[in-house]
């Protein structure tokens, strides 16, 4: 994201010379008489005048106003993309941060741990797992006492057999 502050300057130049631009075209246009002068001989024609002035500056307001939106709405989506980016970045060096330094991952571990609820949902977890565990345990020795018994009662089977 280097290039980004080079090319808001480049955005905001061209903004600015746009307004110059068009600014200075309407002053040479009025100027060289390219716009003619209006003489109102009757009163219903200074209405009509004002009407179309009033809409006039209201298109242009329009106009300025959604430039504005995109504007910020440009803005805003570029601050987002680089606090992702910038938020990525700075978890990536926590963790090889708390791979090679034990002093920074023992300290991570004690910030998160002041966090109380925090806390909890690793207590909540470790409980389960604790209790996904034991009953895992209890089913595999269930199951290896199934299998003994069963082996002890075909091995007296295969005796009686004989």
């Amino acid at each position: 994201m280097s290039g980004s502050p080079n090319k808001l300057y480049l955005i905001l130049v061209g903004f600015i010379g746009l307004l110059l631009g068009v600014g200075l075209i309407c002053f040479a246009a009025w100027k060289l008489g390219w716009i003619p002068g209006v003489v109102i001989t009757e009163g219903d024609e200074a209405l009509s005048v004002a009407n179309t002035y009033i809409v006039f500056t209201t298109f242009l307001f329009v106009a300025a106003t959604v430039g504005l939106v995109i504007v910020g709405y440009w803005f805003a989506h570029q601050f987002s993309v680089s606090k992702e980016e910038q938020l990525d970045r700075l978890y990536d060096e926590i963790r090889i941060g708390c791979s090679s330094d034990p002093k920074l991952g023992k300290a991570l571990a004690e910030a998160i741990l002041k966090n109380p609820k925090v806390s909890d949902i690793i207590i909540d977890k470790f409980e389960s797992r604790v209790t996904q565990d034991s009953v895992t345990e209890d089913r595999s020795n269930s199951l290896s006492e199934i299998v003994i018994s069963n082996h002890k009662n075909n091995s007296e089977n295969s005796d009686d057999v004989s």
